[in-house]
């Protein structure tokens, strides 16, 4: 594996209530920002890669329902 551009490797350590150990991380990045800043960025990557899971997740459930609204016998509902 070559590596062309500069990487940073910052840790992210995170303290949870009632947890004896901390939860430690790691986040390689070509990002030039602060290791504050790197990790402030990919939280929030990860809520929204989780609200656009949970969006799908919605959609796919109102899709299923419309699917089963007593035309098809419950074996064919999901089983077009």
């Amino acid at each position: 594996m070559t590596i062309c551009h500069a990487i940073s490797l910052v840790t992210k350590v995170e303290h949870h209530a009632r947890e004896l150990f901390p939860r430690v991380g790691l986040v390689v990045t070509n990002l030039t920002l602060a290791s504050r800043a790197v990790v402030r960025f990919y939280n929030k990557r990860g809520a929204a890669e989780v609200a656009a899971a949970t969006i799908k997740e919605g959609k796919q459930a109102v899709r299923m329902a419309r699917r089963s609204h007593g035309q098809c016998s419950p074996d064919r509902a999901f089983f077009p």
